[in-house]
């Protein structure tokens, strides 16, 4: 696979609109230095030097945005045009470097009709951004293993695509219940057991039995425990079971508050124990044990 292939689909998306705007101002640059010629000089008359220089300078830069978006064969009518600009010595004529232009605008006009350019509003910028900026800095720095989720989840909310922002904070909880399963000293039920259910059936039982529920005092490790279980719990019926259903489609604002919740629920994870299960360097171990 080569390296455009590998593009992400936003960074084609920043690529394609600052080049696309790039490509135009140089061209527009070009059209006034041909307006100026024009208006000293016949069409049959060969290009002043100065003239050339300046020219070549937009069409250069025109060609290397071109190129970013891919119009290919604009970068070739655009490679003539430098070429015979570039000869020693140029005997290029107005008329003949004006068709030139024309050729290389028409050209790339066809190629943009093949593509498409999205605007993204200012508010969602941030959701573009890496899981250490999304997330609260502490639950980044213990929680790496849900960084691809995480940046994946932000970025379906931020295109529009929903039901796949969801599909993702599952798999962030999924994260969390292995890492349940890793604090409590368990095997962990996601490699074994495919069934939320079951999984929690096991964090569940194990639970109990390091933690009664007599001795679940508030502000204790069982106490902290039950609470995310239960959150989990009461997230497995309408959350995961329906997000691996066609027949649940969520709309942006249950995906926003999916992805919120998931993302308090890992910051409270965060603040007892990280992904492995051990301490939190900020754990209040008085309290916890």
């Amino acid at each position: 696979m080569n390296s455009t292939a590998r593009l992400s689909l936003l960074t084609m998306l920043e690529l394609h609109a600052s080049s696309f705007v790039g490509a135009t101002v140089e061209m527009g640059k070009i059209r006034q230095i041909m307006q100026g010629i024009q208006d000293s000089s016949e069409k049959h008359n060969v290009l002043a030097e100065q003239a050339i220089q300046n020219v070549l300078v937009s069409l250069k830069s025109f060609r290397k945005e071109a190129e970013n978006v891919g119009a290919r064969l604009a970068c070739v009518s655009a490679d003539r045009i430098i070429a015979s600009l570039s000869a020693k010595p140029c005997n290029i004529t107005l008329l003949q470097f004006s068709k030139g232009i024309d050729d290389i605008e028409s050209r790339f006009a066809d190629h943009l009709s093949f593509i498409r350019l999205y605007v993204m509003p200012e508010s969602m910028v941030k959701l573009t951004g890496r899981a250490d900026t999304l997330l609260n800095p502490e639950t980044a720095e213990l929680y790496t293993s849900l960084w691809f989720d995480c940046e994946e989840a932000a970025k379906c909310l931020c295109f529009g695509r929903f039901t796949a922002c969801v599909f993702h904070s599952m798999r962030m909880l999924e994260v969390a219940i292995s890492s349940i399963a890793k604090r409590l000293s368990i095997p962990d039920p996601s490699k074994a057991d495919r069934s939320w259910g079951n999984m929690l059936n096991a964090i569940k039982m194990k639970m109990d039995e390091l933690y009664p529920k007599k001795s679940r005092t508030v502000g204790c490790e069982g106490g902290k425990l039950e609470e995310l279980y239960v959150t989990l719990d009461a997230a497995k019926g309408p959350w995961r079971n329906g997000t691996m259903h066609v027949d649940s489609v969520y709309n942006e604002e249950q995906a926003h508050h999916i992805l919120a919740c998931t993302s308090h629920l890992l910051d409270k994870m965060a603040a007892i124990f990280d992904q492995n299960g051990s301490d939190a360097p900020t754990s209040n171990l008085e309290l916890l044990h």
